[in-house]
């Protein structure tokens, strides 16, 4: 049975890459692509196969479907010129479905107003905001399906628009004995959808396909556990692949020490951090120097699981 649940859902996997290949056009939003949490982003932000908590909603909505604890997860970016970026997620299971909640708002303040060249007349604070909520489910022992519906707005000056978004994904776990009963194979298509006219045209969505794995081991050795997990993002109407990877190292479940690697951008590559955890709290910090002399972007996180 555990068998044939797994084929199933590798084939759904399969099918995920060819699900919306014919979309194409310039993106925007661009902040629906960035990584959350600090967890994430520490390793390189891959997610989409071992995210946890309420994180597991930007990366793969599945993922919460085996989740057994309530939890809640509050996270911060701050970028070059003050750009931030804020993200909630809410994750509380229930027998047989999973559902989550999450909010997301970056700001982009300090844009000049000019009308014609000379000083500055002013200046405005341009802002994209999702609502999403999600649900997902177990198919036997070995699959997690779940979906996202988004609800997005984005105003620059005086001009705003509205749209929507689906979220669709997808964890296996193949293997139910033996050192790797811990591996998850996961895949996700985020932002799915459209925005309303701004003034003269919409924007285009990111559309995001994601596939990788995750895996852990614990050493024997005073309660330490290593982590590794590993994505290949691409944006479906582009041409680069990102690889992106990172590993964790964890003693007692206490200290957690991180670091991972994004190929192919321009101003990021290195990242790392580090998390403690008491009790039912875990604070996360990660930094991702930038390349080119682009600014370094740190990223902070509480978690609290319930």
């Amino acid at each position: 049975m555990r068998i044939y649940s797994m084929l199933r859902g590798l084939f759904f996997l399969a099918l995920l890459p060819a699900a919306l290949v014919a979309q194409a056009g310039n993106t925007g939003m661009s902040f629906l692509g960035n990584g959350v949490g600090a967890r994430n982003i520490a390793m390189g932000e891959s997610g989409v196969a071992g995210a946890h908590a309420g994180t597991a909603l930007y990366f793969n909505p599945s993922i919460i479907a085996a989740e057994r604890r309530p939890s809640i997860v509050i996270a911060h970016t701050q970028s070059i010129e003050d750009i931030n970026a804020q993200f909630l997620g809410v994750v509380l299971p229930s027998a047989g479905w999973s559902f989550g909640m999450q909010f997301g708002i970056q700001s982009v303040p300090g844009i000049p107003i000019r009308d014609v060249p000379g000083p500055a007349e002013g200046d405005f604070t341009s802002r994209d905001i999702v609502f999403g909520v999600s649900a997902a489910t177990q198919l036997g022992n070995a699959i997690d399906l779940g979906a996202t519906a988004k609800l997005l707005y984005e105003k620059i000056y005086v001009d705003d628009a509205t749209g929507y978004a689906v979220d669709l994904g997808v964890r296996v776990r193949p293997i139910d004995a033996g050192a790797f009963k811990d591996l998850s194979l996961g895949a996700s298509l985020s932002n799915l959808g459209s925005m309303s006219d701004m003034r003269t045209e919409a924007t285009t969505l990111p559309k995001l396909l994601r596939f990788g794995a995750a895996w852990g081991q614990s050493f024997g050795v005073a309660g330490s556990a290593i982590t590794v997990a590993a994505d290949g993002v691409k944006v479906l109407d582009g041409d680069v692949l990102h690889l992106q990877a990172g590993v964790e190292v964890c003693y007692e479940e206490m200290a957690f020490l991180r670091a991972g690697y994004q190929s192919n951008y321009d101003t990021k590559g290195f990242t790392a951090g580090l998390g403690v955890a008491y009790s039912v709290l875990r604070f996360d910090y990660a930094l991702t120097p930038g390349l080119q002399s682009f600014g370094s972007t740190h990223a902070f996180s509480v978690s609290i699981l319930f």
